[in-house]
Formats: C-alpha cells, sequence, structure tokens
C-alpha cells in the first residue's frame, strides 16, 4: 500500500485501470464516429460524421481521462475533495468547448462515460481487494494491460 494508505492505493489503481479502460473506449470511438472539430468544421454542423473518416472530435479524450480520475477520487474521497476533483473536470471539459477544439456534445458523453467507468472500476476494485480476487494492472516486459488475479 502506498505508505500505508490502503484508500490511496485503492483510489490510484481504480483510476488507472478507469482511465486505461475510458480512454480505449474513447480512442475507438473517435476513429469510427468521424466527427470533424469545430473549429475545423467550417460550415458544417454537429450531426455531421464521416465514418472513419480522419476527424476525430467525438468524443473527449481530455474530458475522458478528467472524469476518469475525478470519478475515481470522488468515489473513495466523497466530500469535499471528490467535488473539487469533479469541478475541475468541468472545467477542463469548459475549456475544450469554449476553445473551439470540441462540440458540448462531445464532452458531455465523455464525462458520462468515464464517470460511469470510474465509479464501475472503483466499486469492483474496493470489492475485490477484500476478497481473494484483484483486479489490477500488469507491466510486464513484453505486454501491458489488465489482470485478473486469483488467490489460492
Amino acid at each position: 500500500h502506498a505508505y500505508g494508505d490502503a484508500r490511496a492505493t485503492h483510489t490510484f489503481e481504480a483510476g488507472l485501470i478507469a482511465t486505461a479502460l475510458s480512454g480505449g473506449v474513447t480512442t475507438a470511438l473517435k476513429y469510427a464516429s468521424g466527427r470533424a472539430r469545430p473549429s475545423l468544421a467550417a460550415g458544417l454542423s454537429s450531426r455531421q460524421f464521416e465514418p472513419f473518416g480522419g476527424d476525430m472530435s467525438f468524443p473527449s479524450g481530455h474530458a475522458a481521462v478528467a472524469f476518469s480520475l475525478a470519478g475515481t477520487i470522488g468515489y473513495h474521497y466523497p466530500g469535499w475533495v471528490g467535488r473539487t476533483a469533479m469541478l475541475g473536470a468541468c472545467f477542463t471539459g469548459f475549456a475544450r468547448v469554449y476553445n473551439f477544439h470540441h462540440w458540448t456534445s462531445d464532452v458531455v458523453f465523455a464525462a458520462m462515460l468515464s464517470t460511469a467507468t470510474a465509479h464501475c472500476v472503483s466499486r469492483m476494485n474496493l470489492a475485490a481487494a477484500h476478497g481473494d480476487l484483484t483486479f489490477e494492472p500488469y507491466f510486464g516486459p513484453n505486454a501491458q494491460g489488465l489482470a485478473l488475479r486469483k488467490r489460492f
């Protein structure tokens, strides 16, 4: 545990996993949706998509990371710490829209996806930590990923 703090360790592990999962889904959706950014969409509407066309506005990757981390922190540290993290994520999303990098729906979708992912991962990781089944990041010499470990 991080300096003997089990809650901080669980928050770190869940945040890493939630960010990786949200990031993977977000990246796949970016390629598949083909939505142009507002700054590049001269005369286009937010409803125009060209799947696999190279444009990658939907959903917002910055918002996905921010809300994954904020959702994880909020799950493990309810109260002012969690609310402050979520406020920071909201500012990140607002900045992406304000600076014409994303449509509002890009940020809202990323926020919903990532917050839900963070809560699910946090809940599963915390429950697993109290049993003999754990869900944790894996970093090996030739591979990285998520590992499900069963203790016998």
